[in-house]
C-alpha cells in the first residue's frame, strides 16, 4: 500500500494487520494482535516491524506470555524473544521504547483461564518477574523503559479504575485499559518522545491486544491517540503541556 502523508491531517487506514495513522508528517503504525505473545510477535517482527523501515519501534510485549494460561511462554524463552526484537530494531538505525506489561486484576483472569494457574503463582507476581525482565533488556540496551503500571495504576473492580470492569463497562475484563487509560499512556509515551528529544518520522508500535485496542475505537487506542499528540506538537500548539 502506498503511504500518504500529508502535513497537519489526521489520517488512519488499514495496513496488513493493523492500522497506520499518519498526522503531521509522522506514521504511526499500530502492529498489535491479540492473543500474542513474544514467540509470535518475534515471528512476524521482520514483515511488522522492519519492513516499515521505522526510527522509532515502542514495544509492550509479554502480557499473552506471562498472564494467559493457554499461551505461555517460558521466561528465558520471554527474555530471548524481548532481546532479539530490541536488538534488531537498534541494529537498524531506530530508537526504542521497551513497556511494561500492565498490572491486572487476577479475579477477572482466573475465572476465565487454566484452573490452578493463578494459584501456581499470582498475576501479581507474574506481572513483577515479567517487568524485571523489561527492565533487565532496558538497561542492557541503554533504551528508555515506560513504567506502563506507574500510568495505568493498578488494576481493580472500581468505576476510576483505568481497565475495563464491571463497574466502568460493564464488563470482567480487568487487563485492557478503558479509553481514559490509553489516553494516559499515549501520553506517557509521548513524554519520552518529547524528553528525548526525538523528532520520529515513523513508528511502528508492536504489541498485543492491548496495543491494538481490543474494545475500545480505532480512534482511542494508544498509537491513535500517540498520533494526535504528536501530530498537536509538530503545529506547535498544545503538544507540549499535553505530553507533560
Amino acid at each position: 500500500m502506498k503511504r500518504i502523508v500529508i502535513p497537519g491531517l489526521l489520517l488512519m487506514m488499514m495496513v496488513g494487520y493493523g492500522f497506520a495513522m499518519t498526522a503531521a508528517g509522522v506514521e504511526v503504525y499500530n502492529a498489535g494482535i491479540g492473543g500474542d505473545n513474544t514467540n509470535q510477535m518475534a515471528a512476524r517482527f521482520e514483515r511488522d516491524v522492519m519492513e516499515r523501515k521505522p526510527d522509532l519501534v515502542i514495544l509492550m510485549a509479554g502480557t499473552n506470555d506471562w498472564l494467559n494460561s493457554w499461551n505461555p511462554v517460558a521466561p528465558e524463552r520471554y527474555r530471548a524473544n524481548l532481546l532479539s526484537m530490541v536488538q534488531k530494531a537498534k541494529t537498524s538505525g531506530a530508537e526504542v521504547i521497551l513497556c511494561e506489561i500492565p498490572n491486572a486484576y487476577e479475579p477477572y483472569l482466573a475465572a476465565r483461564h487454566r484452573e490452578g494457574f493463578f494459584r501456581e503463582k499470582s498475576a501479581a507476581l507474574r506481572v513483577a518477574e515479567a517487568n524485571a525482565i523489561i527492565a533487565e533488556v532496558a538497561g542492557q540496551n541503554t533504551i528508555p523503559l515506560l513504567k506502563t503500571t506507574r500510568v495505568l495504576g493498578d488494576a481493580s473492580p472500581d468505576a476510576a479504575s483505568l481497565f475495563r470492569n464491571q463497574a466502568n463497562c460493564g464488563t470482567e475484563d480487568g487487563i485492557h485499559p478503558t479509553p481514559a487509560g490509553y489516553a494516559k499512556l499515549a501520553a506517557a509515551v509521548a513524554e519520552v518522545i518529547h524528553e528525548k528529544g526525538w523528532k520520529p518520522e515513523r513508528i511502528v508500535c508492536m504489541g498485543d491486544s492491548i496495543t491494538f485496542g481490543v474494545h475500545v475505537k480505532p480512534e482511542e487506542n494508544y498509537p491513535s491517540r500517540l498520533a494526535v499528540l504528536l501530530e498537536a506538537a509538530a503545529e506547535g500548539g498544545e503538544g507540549d503541556s499535553a505530553a507533560k
